[in-house]
């Protein structure tokens, strides 16, 4: 009873010292003091049997999460480790309690240091969410993380993506295919921010996102899709950041080349099989691009296009080695306004506007998302050779080569990395 009584009172007085004054000595010794007053009660056997218990740990953990953005440093470091004393103590009976005191902690969207302690012990204690409330989890955090993502402090972006593996892997075969696009779109968004840390983690958060989604292939071919939208045509200017942002992405979503997907076949069983989620001329657009992007006068743009065309070649299926070894090369350009094969659009993308921008419309459609499955959507959004109008819509037969805007240096690196499929496929 004692310790009830301690308990009590040390959370009386840290929920009224946790508002952010200006420092004082005295009140940063009775904070640190109290701190480890109620983490210790916390550790006691006798408490947990109490009848009000779980709204002791409600405060508690409210409380130290309100510290963890206390002006003085002490106090954040020891409000973090009393906090991590609490978690271990109670987690073998009141784990799904704590879960969900995180969880309204991130719904809250607060300070940054409030959040980012409630996302990384999220984070840490998501492998652990029973598979009964896997989809109320993510039904109700991913959203909110949509809003998260739309933050301009770059220490949550860096938190967002450490904290997302982890959660995608256990949640995301909950997810629904809805929560999934608001979370794609919201990062797409981010993919033109001047700021290099935001544009790399929300790159990272794409690739993350379409890893750990249900349908891997589908989403990785689709974010290739829109993010070749924003770039091409090339004749349209583009801000230096916005360039290296939709290169960084792209990258990322070219390890998935060859991954190893589990489908069912005719006779319902789960196999293994070697899924392309991005089409052989989506591939050749990425060529032409990182070729078109060598001559750049920006060094960084440069180097981004060395990165993506490594990774490309590096990942190539046989389909796209047997185009570039092709004696006859490629036989028109892809990339270019007139030509581009991208400016043909499927049913889902039609517009009446030349200018590629990141809005609403060229993401998802709402109103179609609503009514039309993801996985027929997303395939029917696929941009390929299959999907262009007959001769009689569109004659594509004139062979155009390639606009060469760099001389012998565009050859040059054509011919180089030519070579170096060669070899890889002898």
């Amino acid at each position: 009873m004692a310790t009830q009584e301690r308990l009590h009172k040390s959370l009386e007085i840290l929920k009224t010292l946790s508002i952010n004054q200006p420092p004082d000595q005295a009140k940063k010794k009775e904070k640190i003091h109290h701190c480890y007053v109620v983490a210790e009660a916390f550790s006691n056997p006798t408490i947990k049997v109490s009848s009000n218990f779980t709204v002791l740990l409600d405060v508690a953990i409210e409380t130290f999460l309100k510290l963890s953005d206390d002006n003085d440093s002490d106090v954040r470091m020891t409000s973090d480790e009393c906090l991590n004393r609490i978690i271990r103590a109670v987690s073998d009976r009141h784990l799904g309690k704590v879960q969900y005191e995180l969880l309204k902690e991130i719904q809250k969207n607060g300070s940054s240091r409030s959040l980012r302690a409630a996302l990384i012990r999220f984070s840490q204690l998501a492998h652990q969410i029973k598979p009964t409330k896997g989809k109320a989890y993510a039904a109700n955090l991913l959203p909110k993380i949509v809003r998260i993502a739309e933050r301009t402090e770059e220490v949550i972006h860096e938190t967002l993506v450490a904290c997302l593996p982890k959660i995608l892997q256990s949640l995301g075969p909950f997810a629904l295919d809805n929560d999934l696009k608001e979370l794609l779109k919201s990062f797409l968004q981010n993919i033109n921010k001047p700021s290099a840390a935001i544009r790399r983690t929300s790159a990272s958060c794409i690739e993350i996102i379409c890893r750990y989604s249900r349908r891997p292939s589908i989403f990785t071919s689709y974010c290739v899709n829109c993010l070749l939208d924003l770039v091409i045509p090339v004749d349209v200017v583009q801000d230096a950041w916005f360039i290296l942002g939709v290169l960084q992405c792209v990258k990322l979503l070219l390890t998935h080349l060859n991954n190893v997907s589990e489908v069912e076949d005719e006779q319902s069983r789960v196999v293994q099989k070697l899924v392309q989620p991005i089409a052989t001329n989506k591939l050749l657009q990425i060529y032409e691009l990182c070729i078109y992007y060598l001559t750049n006068p920006d060094h960084n743009i440069v180097n981004a296009s060395l990165d993506t065309l490594n990774t490309l070649l590096l990942n190539a299926p046989n389909d796209l080695k047997i185009m570039l070894l092709n004696p006859n090369g490629i036989d028109r350009s892809r990339i270019h306004k007139s030509l581009s094969v991208n400016n043909i659009r499927s049913p889902s993308q039609l517009s009446m506007t030349t200018n590629i921008t990141l809005t609403d419309d060229l993401i998802f459609s709402e109103n179609e998302f609503a009514e039309v499955d993801i996985e027929q959507w997303i395939s029917v959004s696929k941009l390929t050779i299959d999907n262009l109008p007959n001769n009689s819509e569109l004659d594509l037969s004139v062979e155009t080569p390639i606009e060469d805007n760099s001389g012998a240096l565009s050859y040059g690196i054509v011919e180089f990395f030519q070579k170096i499929l060669l070899k890889s496929s002898i």
